[in-house]
């Protein structure tokens, strides 16, 4: 069995040898690391230099992280496929514990990564994964919601013939939406084909960046902007499950319809449908109420959410908005409520404790 761990990178000549550094690590005896960088305007070329044919280097002008990955896969001869951002890292003991859960119906296998601040102090895990989570769990997740608890980039890894399925990756969701990240897209296909298999065990890292969009960019705008591209993404999706003949997702996680609220608050007159606020609220709420993943608490938390959304003032609201898609700027009670017993107990950490 044959690994592939491609790594794309743009800008983070910082990080990128840790990312690096790791994947050579990896305690596998065939693999191959490929990294990709995107048209670097910093020192990673540099960086990539210095590891002569330990790996295999692509330098490509800018064209975002999905054509990195395009070109990465299209290099990549593995059976089995690891996408590493250049901030993250991987365990060295990451093969020999995921390989084996590979059966042939296996579609991707996914597992938490150990959270990691500016400073290097830890912050939980990233997921926050229930304790017990099978892929009969996932599928109801997906047939309920449309959605399941999946790993960013760096916590999958993928067998072949799903990728050989899912890519190429697209550079633009629609005309006018460009596609940034293409972990969701990926997870969601995988789901389709295949089972999802969870490790509840930590086999990375994930860097916190400070410097995130969500932070420097927050405002009711950039949230609009977002929902307008988890929309294009979910057409786009389900028009690519339609054409390798498998049914399409019908239905929207919370976490969009909490983007479709704010969309809707605070930008009316651009918002694409006329729908009234009391049904898309309802709708919201329901979306709430059929998530078999929410506890309790968080399950009320949210609702109260969506309704002070929908009923406060444009000025007042504005704080809960950014309450909750600013995690930085989230009191430690809030994101301990928003997390379940079932997922604090596997995701013991400093601020999780």
């Amino acid at each position: 069995m044959r690994l592939s761990i491609v790594i794309t990178n743009y800008n983070y000549g910082d990080r990128l040898s840790a990312a690096i550094d790791s994947a050579l690590g990896v305690d596998w005896p065939e693999k191959e690391v490929i990294v990709v960088d995107d048209g670097s305007t910093d020192h990673s070329p540099a960086v990539i230099g210095t590891y002569g044919n330990r790996i295999k280097a692509i330098l490509k002008p800018n064209g975002g992280q999905n054509s990195a990955a395009n070109v990465g896969f299209a290099e990549s001869t593995g059976d089995i496929v690891f996408f590493l951002d250049s901030d993250d890292t991987l365990m060295p003991q990451v093969a020999t514990r995921v390989v084996p859960l590979f059966q042939s119906t296996t579609a991707k296998v996914q597992f938490p990564l150990v959270s990691k601040r500016p400073d290097g102090s830890e912050a939980g895990f990233y997921p926050r994964f229930p304790m017990a989570y099978s892929a009969m769990d996932v599928k109801r997740g997906l047939a309920a919601t449309g959605f399941y608890v999946s790993s960013p980039t760096s916590g999958n890894a993928w067998p072949r013939w799903v990728l050989d399925k899912a890519f190429p990756l697209p550079t633009r969701w629609t005309k006018a939406v460009p596609a940034q990240y293409f972990d969701g897209y990926l997870s969601t296909i995988a789901s389709k084909l295949g089972e999802v298999v969870t490790m509840p065990e930590p086999l990375g890292t994930y860097y916190i960046n400070p410097k995130n969009m969500w932070t420097t960019r927050f405002s009711p705008k950039f949230i609009a902007e977002a929902y307008e591209e988890d929309f294009a993404r979910y057409e786009y999706i389900n028009a690519k499950l339609k054409s390798l003949g498998l049914r399409p997702i019908e239905n929207s996680p919370f976490t969009q319809w909490m983007k479709r609220l704010v969309y809707r608050k605070y930008y009316s007159d651009t918002y694409s449908t006329q729908e009234q606020w009391i049904a898309l609220l309802l709708r919201s709420l329901r979306s709430v109420a059929v998530d078999p993943g929410l506890g309790i608490k968080p399950r009320i938390l949210v609702m109260t959410w969506m309704i002070a959304v929908v009923a406060l003032p444009r000025g007042l609201a504005l704080p809960l908005v950014k309450l909750r898609f600013v995690q930085g700027y989230r009191p430690k009670l809030v994101n301990w409520l928003l997390t379940s017993r079932r997922h604090r107990v596997r995701a013991a950490g400093p601020e999780s404790a």
